[in-house]
């Protein structure tokens, strides 16, 4: 009974890199379908940019992740892509102005963001914040809504984000112009979710500014969950 931990330790890892192998090798065969019919319409690969090459291979990436139903299971195959598009992430970050209709930029930040790379992720997204970058065809809200509330919900699950970066999330819900409104246009609601997020990470080493930010996130919505919090800090 004592060595029956080990064998079945063993069998999980082995399916899980069956299956791992399994969907690596569904991508591959949906890229090259992918790519010849990109090639057949343009006569060869050749013809294509590196953008549409690119595309074609994050259309067969994103068909990939469809079809696995668990969600950690997606986020490991994402970890697993998205290195292939770093390189076309580097040269738009070092560019002055985005390409306007990048598919690209926006998947590869929601998926670094999915995959917990919550300070890998950061540039990329402060990017895509000061920019209006569009979002992906899938999601229906714009990039300075989707952005902080998916690193609110990031932080809320246990990935970790270092002081800098909620330093960063912190001041994109609550920094003003300087006509006196907020810098970036998101709603009350994950204004206060953001403040919420970044205060519980907080609270241990900082629980003066935790406590500011609860205070805050009330403010921002009356209704968020954290008048117990706020109540035991102040007792403090």
């Amino acid at each position: 009974a004592s060595n029956a931990a080990p064998f079945f330790s063993v069998g999980r890892h082995c399916r899980a890199q069956c299956q791992r192998d399994r969907t690596m090798s569904y991508a591959r065969a949906h890229f090259q379908s992918e790519t010849a019919h990109a090639a057949a319409e343009a006569d060869s690969l050749a013809e294509l940019t590196a953008y549409q090459q690119l595309l074609v291979r994050l259309r067969a990436d994103k068909a990939t992740v469809k079809a696995i139903n668990g969600m950690e299971d997606k986020a490991a195959v994402k970890a697993d892509l998205l290195p292939q598009y770093q390189a076309w992430v580097d040269g738009v970050l070092s560019g002055d102005t985005p390409a306007q209709g990048d598919k690209i930029i926006p998947t590869v930040l929601i998926w670094q963001l999915d995959c917990g790379q919550l300070d890998a992720a950061l540039p990329l997204a402060q990017f895509a914040m000061d920019n209006n970058i569009e979002t992906a065809d899938e999601f229906q809200r714009d990039m300075a809504e989707l952005v902080p509330e998916e690193y609110a919900e990031q932080i809320m699950r246990g990935h970790p984000a270092s002081e800098a970066t909620l330093d960063v999330l912190t001041g994109w819900v609550t920094d003003n112009r300087d006509d006196g409104l907020h810098r970036y246009n998101i709603n009350d609601n994950i204004r206060a979710k953001v403040l919420r997020a970044v205060a519980e990470q907080i609270e241990e080493r900082d629980s003066t500014e935790a406590l500011r930010l609860y205070r805050l996130a009330l403010q921002y919505n009356p209704k968020i969950s954290v008048k117990k919090r706020i109540a035991e800090l102040e007792k403090t």
